[in-house]
């Protein structure tokens, strides 16, 4: 399970998991404490120690016998909402059996309840087969930059935890499980379609993810884009494993005759609900919790 390392734990055992980790990294790509000594293949628990400050937080994973992997996040002090994820490392002995994603998914969602939007990460230009790693988990390179005091140079890549537009926000609500889409003025075409296809990203990265679609302030009305919705977004989000599909409206919904249409249609894949507020969506997911047990 995942964990977060504090100044009492052992750090001489994580920092030769770090060595271990980064290790075979070192080897591949000719790495030696010589030059490169900031490389986490030669982290002393020391300095792994003194790292960890006030906007740095250490988590590790631990299968109940011994630390097998390891992830840093860091709160930049330059960029607000944008965080670094650092030093990802697994055991040698434990790779592929998916703890990396686990770390990368739990880092993700501390660094969104942080109120983090960005997260900017770095690797070695060269190394192919980690940069295919986080572009399946949705990141997208940004650049890369030659350091002179480094042998090797360094590709940046970064992820947006939230969508967000003139039109709308779309992010995870981790306490509730839902992918929760604020409205704030009417739109069409692809300035609706992009932030509902972030939302199905949302939702295969999170087992039974709903979704929340806020209408108070706005939404679509477009012939187009409700067909599309039946026809693409809907069948797409139910693959994904969501159950209910929540729409927030407003006491004096002027948008009563369209969500009714919609709703008749959803049916055929979610539960479909319309409720004041988020609380109210909180409710129905205990009650619908509660009855499962």
């Amino acid at each position: 399970m995942v964990q977060r390392v504090s100044l009492q734990d052992d750090f001489q055992e994580l920092a030769q998991l770090l060595n271990d980790s980064f290790g075979t990294v070192a080897v591949d790509f000719g790495l030696t404490i010589e030059n490169c000594p900031t490389n986490s293949a030669f982290i002393t628990s020391e300095e792994l120690k003194s790292q960890l400050t006030e906007n740095r937080e250490f988590y590790a994973f631990h299968n109940e016998i011994a630390f097998i992997g390891f992830i840093a996040i860091e709160r930049s002090l330059r960029e607000a909402g944008t965080y670094y994820i650092e030093k990802v490392a697994v055991h040698p002995n434990f790779r592929h059996e998916g703890i990396g994603e686990k770390l990368m998914l739990y880092a993700e969602s501390r660094i969104e309840k942080l109120g983090g939007s960005r997260i900017s990460i770095a690797l070695i230009d060269s190394n192919v087969q980690l940069k295919k790693w986080y572009l399946k988990q949705g990141f997208t390179i940004t650049e890369t930059k030659i350091y002179e005091h480094l042998p090797f140079d360094v590709c940046f890549m970064e992820k947006y935890l939230k969508y967000k537009s003139q039109f709308c926000e779309v992010h995870y609500n981790q306490d509730l499980n839902v992918v929760f889409v604020k409205w704030e003025k009417f739109c069409k075409g692809n300035d609706y379609r992009e932030p509902l296809l972030y939302a199905i990203e949302i939702m295969k990265k999170h087992d039974n993810c709903h979704y929340v679609a806020d209408t108070r302030d706005g939404f679509e009305n477009e012939e187009e884009d409700t067909a599309w919705v039946f026809n693409e977004f809907a069948p797409k989000a139910d693959e994904a494993g969501c159950e209910y599909i929540f729409f927030i409206i407003s006491p004096d919904n002027n948008l009563k005759k369209e969500l009714e249409g919609q709703s008749v249609a959803l049916k055929k894949y979610f539960k479909v609900i319309a409720c004041f507020d988020l609380a109210e969506v909180e409710e129905v997911l205990k009650d619908a919790h509660k009855n499962k047990i």
